[in-house]
């Protein structure tokens, strides 16, 4: 038999070194391949360095984190990519003891685990910090504490669902598919539903409230903003019949193909038992249910799902195709799974180098990391200097985020962003002082449209006229060069 306490301690050993593989390559990877940090990164730590119950496009948990690990950091960016490493690793454990719960074996535990490294949101995607890397670690935790809460009844597992769950909904909103995936689970099994005569589960609604109250009471007082963004996001475009098939069509297959890999990691375990006794419908519940809460609105609305919606969908898929597979662990098939594992990632790593490295040479296409933020931002702050001098900071940058915000991040300077000019979005910003010490007003020509807004000049008639940048991409080699289009307001 497989499961003896060598192996077991065997087991242990390998998922830890693995995660240390895994967080040492995700790391260096950003470190090396970024010659710019990833924009929401860079956005993240423009709203942090700004604390709000809310922003614009998120909820706070995700900017505040971001601008607190840049701040550890000594304001450069590899703690933020540790930190991106420390959630996937701590969404790993907790998968891993909820797999080794619900099949009662730690075998299994592992391999549900291990096996999301195959799924690229866990390598590619979390090679940035943003809010869908932060759902990893408090999706799995939710899932952790939910059946530890309905199986024991016991309090500090409830609060723990309560406070696990609160913080995904301060992440992203798409956190109500969950919630409304586990109150189809307690509704649906029996023994579940024991739950609704025990205080735990009142108790875990009560912290989720406190949690969130603050910023639930930002979101009313400031118009529900980031529900309108996210609205515009998933627009439906135009209202045709078709639309109410294809797009969630699109997204369901988008989702299949994403988990391929997996299986593929998952090929030394075919054989099968006969039968156990393992509750599938807790993991199938909780793993399919956003993804068809998410189909049923597209269906019924006929939106289209940007596909990385779903991207803290995944962390039950090692387990759910475990539920499925009904493996026999032997020594041989987990040794076969950990070499394949290893390979896997490596191979992820070398994926990673090739499109960030090698194809935006190839094929003159390009991430965001390539954009020459910190060039841009020098020139921009040599500008003012060389207007101004040395004795007049500049305060201030106004235009389209993607330019503005890598102008805070890497101006020495460090101007406060105004983000596409729009007061509601940026609440920090006093248009008084702005005017006051003056700022740069910056756009991409060609990403952004050749015309300022029109009422610009309306708005700052001290406006002055346009100076055109042209700075090349980095490592894309024989690309047309970023057209930055620069004009200053005078302090007054």
């Amino acid at each position: 038999m497989y499961h003896n306490p060598t192996a077991t301690a065997n087991d242990s050993r390998f998922f830890w070194g693995f995660c240390l593989l895994q967080a040492v390559i995700w790391v260096l990877l950003p470190i090396f391949l970024h010659p710019s940090g990833p924009m929401d990164v860079i956005e993240g730590i423009e709203w942090g360095r700004h604390f709000q119950l809310g922003y614009d496009k998120h909820p706070p948990l995700a900017p505040w984190l971001t601008y607190l690990a840049y701040v550890l950091g000594d304001e450069t960016l590899w703690s933020i990519y540790a930190l991106s490493q420390i959630g996937v690793i701590a969404c790993f454990w907790f998968i891993r003891r909820l797999g080794a719960d619900l099949f009662q074996s730690q075998a299994a535990g592992l391999a549900g685990s291990i096996s999301l490294a195959a799924i690229y949101v866990y390598t590619h995607t979390a090679a940035k910090f943003n809010p869908d890397a932060l759902l990893f670690p408090l999706w799995a935790g939710s899932y952790f504490f939910f059946y530890r809460a309905i199986k024991q009844q016991k309090l500090g597992y409830w609060i723990g669902l309560g406070v696990f769950l609160g913080l995904s909904f301060l992440t992203k909103y798409i956190t109500a598919f969950l919630m409304l995936s586990m109150a189809a689970y307690l509704l649906w099994d029996k023994k579940a539903r024991k739950s609704f005569s025990q205080k735990g589960i009142y108790m875990a609604g009560v912290v989720f409230f406190l949690v969130v109250f603050p910023h639930v009471y930002w979101l009313i007082s400031n118009d529900f903003l980031p529900i309108k963004y996210a609205s515009a996001r998933v627009g439906a475009g135009d209202d045709h019949w078709l639309n109410h098939l294809q797009h969630p069509a699109k997204f369901i297959l988008a989702q299949a193909v994403t988990i391929l890999p997996i299986l593929l990691l998952l090929w030394p375990f075919i054989r099968r038992q006969k039968a156990d006794a393992v509750n599938r419908s807790f993991f199938s519940i909780l793993f399919l249910g956003p993804f068809v809460l998410s189909a049923l609105l597209s269906l019924v609305t006929g939106m289209w799902l940007y596909t990385m919606w779903a991207v803290p969908f995944f962390s039950l898929t090692g387990v759910w195709l475990l539920g499925y597979l009904r493996p026999q662990f032997t020594s041989k098939s987990m040794a076969l799974f950990k070499v394949s594992a290893c390979i896997v990632l490596l191979l992820n790593g070398a994926v990673y180098f090739y499109v960030r490295e090698i194809r935006p040479q190839r094929t003159h296409k390009f991430a965001n990391v390539h954009f020459p933020g910190d060039v841009m931002a020098r020139l921009a702050e040599n500008l003012w200097k060389q207007r101004f001098g040395e004795d007049i900071p500049l305060a201030y940058v106004a235009g389209p985020r993607r330019v503005a915000a890598p102008v805070s991040l890497y101006a020495t300077d460090k101007p406060v962003s105004y983000f596409e000019w729009n007061q509601a979005a940026n609440p920090w910003i006093n248009e008084e002082d702005l005017r006051k010490k003056g700022a740069i007003f910056i756009m991409d020509k060609d990403f952004d449209g050749p015309a300022w807004p029109e009422d610009l000049k309306r708005w700052f008639p001290q406006l002055e006229e346009e100076t055109i940048l042209y700075i090349p991409w980095y490592v894309v080699r024989g690309a047309r060069a970023v057209r930055i289009g620069i004009r200053i307001l005078p302090p007054s």
